[in-house]
């Protein structure tokens, strides 16, 4: 009887082996980081074309599930302006995005959008007055 219990144990240890672990579930998914520059012009919004008072942020690191970073001038103080990037769906024309929003930090109105293809491995803008370039850190989730 002993033998048999053995061997029970020995067989369903095997089994359990065999076994392929059980797949994370898709909502288990980390979010995607993306890395990139803007460059803020000292004047603002209001920035004559020959203005040359360019603040360049090179460290800009930011989620695609609603990450934000605010915008500084050259000495570290902040230029009143941030960078959000987040997923948008706009279901009436059954599109979801990936969305770069400036936003007036003051008020928290968003002062333009740009969006991308959900998967995009990159996204930037040009205003004139502010250019940001983001490139994904990882590959686009399937």
């Amino acid at each position: 009887m002993r033998t048999l219990f053995l061997l029970a144990c020995v067989w369903l240890a095997g089994c359990a082996a065999l076994q392929k672990p059980a797949a994370a579930p898709a909502s288990a998914a980390q979010p995607r980081m993306f890395s990139g520059w803007a460059a803020i012009n000292g004047g603002g919004p209001h920035a004559r074309a020959s203005n040359n008072d360019w603040h360049l942020q090179n460290d800009l690191r930011l989620s695609e599930a609603g990450g934000r970073v605010e915008l500084h001038w050259r000495d570290g103080a902040d230029s009143g302006y941030s960078l959000e990037l987040k997923h948008q769906a706009y279901p009436e024309r059954r599109l979801d995005v990936l969305q770069l929003e400036v936003i007036e930090d003051a008020n928290g109105k968003t002062l333009t959008y740009v969006w991308s293809d959900d998967n995009a491995r990159a996204i930037g803008l040009n205003l004139g007055w502010l250019q940001v370039g983001l490139l994904a850190e990882t590959a686009p989730k399937k």
